[in-house]
């Protein structure tokens, strides 16, 4: 009985060994090799080598942005860091400040300017007050003896005007300038001011310039033919001028075209200036 045991054992035994050396169905696979390159495992998806763990620690976490190959990184913020990010900076910057509140501003350097208020006015052509001493304007609203000077930031020392007077004539209750008629010129004269600010006086007596009847006439010819009135016209009205018509007696008349203010004084910065300002009408 004890051989038929020892016998039993010794195949079983045999069995178990010949079973772990060749596996059924495999007999081409090798034992596998601790260490050995070639039975380590990988994954070539990249989607599933992504750590999903968030870390505890702000600043080294990284999001992944899918999309396009080598997709960016970015990294996050603390909250604070966010809230400082998203606040827009304030910048120091000053406003700047206007020449003055209303009026036409002329810049005459050094922060300093002259503003003329009251009327409305045209330049002729770009004009810098930094640069030229006569400055030209044309009022198209108002009246000149409504208008305002004043100086902003600096010292107005003295002031003086001159105006200049031409021959109009009157037709269908429409007075014309006769540019060909020279115009008058009047002298310097004075002009009180208060502090910074001007008001452009009014003439109480204009002077006429000089012309003939001769002149008068030729001078009315050239202004009706240039504003396309018939001939028919124009002659009849030539025909009313007799030898001895003067520019002051209707229908003509005499008015100022153009008054000239003398400002002299100091900038901001103490510097002297002297600017001439015409007011054409």
């Amino acid at each position: 009985m004890k051989k038929i045991i020892v016998i039993y054992s010794i195949l079983a035994g045999a069995a178990l060994f010949t079973s772990c050396d060749n596996p059924a169905g495999n007999h081409d696979l090798k034992p596998i090799v601790l260490g050995d390159s070639a039975f380590i495992v990988t994954e070539t998806d990249s989607q599933y080598l992504g750590d999903n763990v968030e870390d505890l620690e702000y600043g080294k976490r990284s999001q992944v942005r899918t999309g396009a190959a080598g997709a960016d990184t970015a990294t996050a913020l603390p909250p604070s860091a966010r809230q400082a990010a998203d606040t827009p900076v304030k910048k120091d910057v000053q406003a700047a400040s206007p020449i003055a509140s209303g009026g036409h501003g002329i810049a005459i350097g050094n922060g300093s300017s002259l503003v003329i208020d009251g009327v409305k006015l045209k330049e002729f052509k770009a004009q810098d007050g930094t640069v030229a001493n006569d400055l030209d304007y044309l009022i198209t609203s108002g009246k000149y003896n409504q208008a305002v000077i004043r100086l902003d930031k600096g010292k107005i020392s003295k002031v003086s005007y001159r105006y200049q007077s031409g021959v109009l004539y009157t037709i269908n209750n429409t007075a014309l300038k006769l540019s060909s008629v020279g115009n008058y010129t009047s002298d310097w004269e004075p002009v009180s001011f208060k502090g910074n600010e001007i008001g452009v006086p009014k003439v109480a007596n204009v002077k006429p310039g000089s012309a003939t009847a001769a002149q008068l006439k030729t001078a009315v010819q050239k202004e009706l033919q240039s504003r396309k009135y018939k001939s028919s016209v124009v002659q009849s009205e030539v025909n009313k001028i007799g030898s001895r018509s003067k520019p002051t007696q209707a229908p003509f008349s005499t008015d100022i075209t153009g008054i000239t203010l003398k400002i002299a004084g100091t900038d901001a910065k103490g510097k002297s200036f002297e600017k001439n300002i015409k007011l054409e009408m």
